[in-house]
């Protein structure tokens, strides 16, 4: 008996090291396995005054699910800078051989109250989460003391000024996980070479906002644009968009002006639905907006990033038009609420494709929930 018990003593005092060893090994794999990766998104143009949308994605390489607190692709709050380090912090090696960082570039991340992402997320082996993120103007520091959107829209400039060869890199803050860096991207941005190419693109360069196609648009309606120059009014602006549409219809520069001045002809109607009773006249005009915007929410010449941002807006629209219409707008306009809630249903089911995007209801991955401290 005392041979078994010391048999047993002994075998049990060898496996409780063995089990925590395991655990300890497994433990340091979950935080090896982890890949992070950019690249370029199939519709990217490398080409001067136009967006480079980069593919974020994160994967698990090892053998054993990893498990994170909260979403890994969460919000990057806007409000009081000072206090915390950018989530998503790109640093950029120009053709001279400089470097610079580009932080705040795309509005799907950014949120200017204090709140963070809250669901627990688990990587399956093999699995990986992926986040398209637009580089096109961004700030390139964190210091500032701004606390509102316009602060930040100021300190933005263009992350690939003149033609050349870049390198950036993603330095990514991961809930429990630490800091990971990316790989090294080549990224190669060109002159317009082409006359239908050169043509918009001198348009725009001499506009009054040469920037205008260089941010994705805003998850919120309205947003985006008038921080882009984009104005509910008829500025020069709309109106170098739709030179730009006129005149060189075929030019790389059209897919990105016609959305945006989607986007800001969607924005002035969108101007009559604060109050209920919205007359059958305006509805036919918001409709109309609705289809251009659906229109370029399917153009495959857009990055994804991009088609999202037009399903989001055409998502809010139709919903509040349908809300808000005069009665007698189903007697004049028999069609009107069946087409808005066909566009309706069309732009949740392309959202649903977004992989940043619930598969169910088309929202963002990241459950946000308040975090009065400001800090990650």
């Amino acid at each position: 008996m005392k041979t078994i018990t010391g048999r047993l003593t002994c075998f049990c005092g060898a496996i409780v090291p063995w089990l925590f060893l395991a655990a300890l090994c497994q433990a340091n794999e979950s935080a090896d396995s982890l890949s992070l990766r950019i690249s370029l998104d199939e519709a990217t143009q490398q080409l001067l005054l136009l967006p480079v949308v980069v593919r974020i994605e994160l994967r698990n390489e090892g053998q054993t699910p990893i498990g994170m607190s909260a979403f890994p692709f969460g919000p990057e709050k806007t409000s009081n800078l000072s206090k915390r380090a950018p989530r998503y912090h790109f640093t950029i090696l120009g053709p001279d051989g400089s470097t610079r960082d580009a932080l705040f570039a795309d509005w799907v991340n950014w949120r200017l109250d204090l709140i963070e992402a809250a669901n627990p997320v688990q990587i399956a082996p093999g699995e990986s989460l992926t986040l398209d993120y637009c580089l096109g103007c961004a700030a390139d520091q964190y210091t500032s003391p701004g606390r509102q959107l316009r602060d930040i829209v100021k300190m933005g400039k263009p992350v690939f000024p003149r033609p050349g060869n870049y390198t950036a890199q993603l330095t990514l803050r991961l809930p429990d996980q630490g800091i990971m860096k990316s790989n090294a991207l080549a990224i190669a941005i060109q002159e317009p070479r082409s006359s239908e190419d050169r043509g918009a693109y001198e348009i725009l360069a001499e506009c009054q906002n040469p920037f205008v196609l260089l941010r994705a648009p805003s998850s919120a309606v309205g947003r985006g644009i008038a921080a882009q120059g984009v104005s509910s009014a008829s500025t020069p602006t709309q109106e170098a968009l739709s030179e730009v549409l006129f005149r060189f219809p075929n030019s790389r520069y059209a897919p990105y002006a016609q959305l945006l001045y989607a986007l800001a002809q969607s924005q002035k109607r969108s101007m009559l639905l604060t109050a209920t009773g919205v007359p059958a006249q305006d509805v036919a005009m918001q409709i109309e907006g609705i289809r251009l915007l659906r229109e370029c929410a399917s153009d495959q010449q857009l990055p994804r990033r991009f088609r999202d941002g037009g399903a989001v807006l055409m998502t809010a629209i139709a919903t509040r038009l349908g809300q808000v219409m005069d009665p007698d707008v189903k007697v004049r306009i028999p069609s009107a609420k069946t087409e808005l809630r066909n566009h309706t249903e069309w732009a949740l089911d392309l959202l649903r494709t977004m992989p940043w995007r619930n598969a169910s209801t088309g929202d963002l991955r990241a459950v946000l929930k308040a975090n009065p401290s400001g800090l990650f």
